[in-house]
């Protein structure tokens, strides 16, 4: 059978042959391949704003090592395949949590996570409120006040301005902001990236307020 007629066999047979397992076929990405309603992923990602901030300072580089994001802070942008990606999604089940490829199923594990990040995969879990007065959290922790929060969520940019410059000789309270505002700043590029494509959620900030504590976290 020639190539673009097995493809199009193919679209035509999106799914699985059992469904007893796979659920949710009617509503998975599969199912609208040949749909005009049909629309590609659009990926976020930030990675041209992570390679902007090339950290050095000594103090910093010591609290991200305490609180278990230096390694991961080591880690400069890839170029992504989008083609590559889109496809993964598309091969993507909820009802298994799994990839679902003709050889057979293939996940992403904690441990894929802990040896590409170096991030702690196996510490006290992260609990708590999302809802904070916000003000209030950034002055205590950052030591100034975003000009624009909007749910909850500050400019990426913001960050990267207000801290991406630091003397050797800053005092201690500096430090630790700088080091807390670079964290933020890489959980908002690389980590968890916002859909609004340049804000990063300060629900994160709490729980970067002390590092040791930090360094427990899973």
């Amino acid at each position: 059978m020639p190539p673009f007629i097995m493809m199009m066999a193919d679209l035509e047979e999106a799914g699985p042959v059992d469904e007893s397992v796979l659920t949710e076929q009617h509503l998975h990405r599969s199912s609208f391949i040949t749909t005009e309603g049909y629309r590609g992923v659009q990926f976020i990602e930030h990675g041209r704003k992570l390679n902007q901030w090339e950290l050095d300072h000594p103090a910093v580089l010591d609290l991200l090592r305490q609180s278990g994001f230096y390694y991961i802070s080591r880690l400069r942008r890839l170029q992504l395949d989008q083609a590559l990606l889109g496809a993964l999604i598309e091969r993507w089940r909820r009802e298994t949590q799994t990839f679902h490829f003709r050889h057979g199923e293939m996940t992403i594990t904690l441990q894929d996570v802990a040896v590409i990040s170096g991030l702690r995969v196996d510490g006290a879990p992260v609990t708590g409120t999302t809802v904070y007065p916000w003000p209030d959290i950034c002055q205590a922790l950052l030591g100034v006040v975003p000009d624009d929060i909007r749910a909850g969520q500050i400019r990426l940019d913001w960050i990267y301005q207000q801290f991406h410059h630091l003397h050797l000789d800053a005092p201690a309270g500096l430090v630790a902001a700088t080091a807390r505002a670079y964290i933020l700043y890489q959980i908002g590029c690389s980590l968890f990236p916002n859909p609004t494509g340049y804000r990063v959620h300060l629900k994160w900030l709490p729980l970067i307020a002390d590092f040791d504590a930090c360094g427990g976290l899973a």
